[in-house]
C-alpha cells in the first residue's frame, strides 16, 4: 500500500505521519489489494481537517473526511469512516460472489437432470 501524506497549511511532523500510517494499517489487514492512499491534512479557521482517498483495484475510490479541533482525532475519525465504507464494499462484493456461485451450482444441477 502506497501512502501519500500532504500537509496544507501545517507542518507534517514524523509523529503525525506515523500516526496516519499506523491507523491506515488497521484497514490494510482486511485486504492487501489496496494500492494507493492519499491523505490531505489541513487547517481551516483553527479546525483540523483530514481527507483520505483510497484506491482499490476493480472498485470505485473510497473517500472520507473529518474536521475537529484536534488533528489526531480528525485522522482517527476519517480512518474509521473509511474502514466502514471499505468493509461495506467488501461485504457487497462477497455477497455477489456467493450469489453467483449458488446460481452456477443450480444451473449445473439443472443441466445434470
Amino acid at each position: 500500500m502506497n501512502i501519500n501524506i500532504t500537509g496544507d497549511g501545517l507542518e507534517l511532523t514524523a509523529a503525525i505521519q506515523e500516526h496516519v500510517k499506523e491507523r491506515l494499517s488497521k484497514i490494510e489487514r482486511h485486504r492487501d489489494q489496496i494500492t494507493q492512499v492519499d491523505v490531505v491534512l489541513s487547517v481551516e479557521n483553527k479546525r483540523q481537517k483530514a481527507e483520505i482517498s483510497m484506491n482499490v483495484p476493480h472498485a470505485a475510490d473510497i473517500n472520507a473526511e473529518a474536521t475537529t479541533d484536534d488533528l489526531y482525532v480528525s485522522i482517527d475519525e476519517a480512518v474509521n469512516k473509511l474502514e466502514k465504507q471499505y468493509l461495506k464494499m467488501k461485504d457487497k462484493a462477497m455477497t455477489l460472489q456467493r450469489q453467483r456461485q449458488e446460481h452456477e451450482k443450480e444451473v449445473r444441477e439443472t443441466d445434470e437432470e
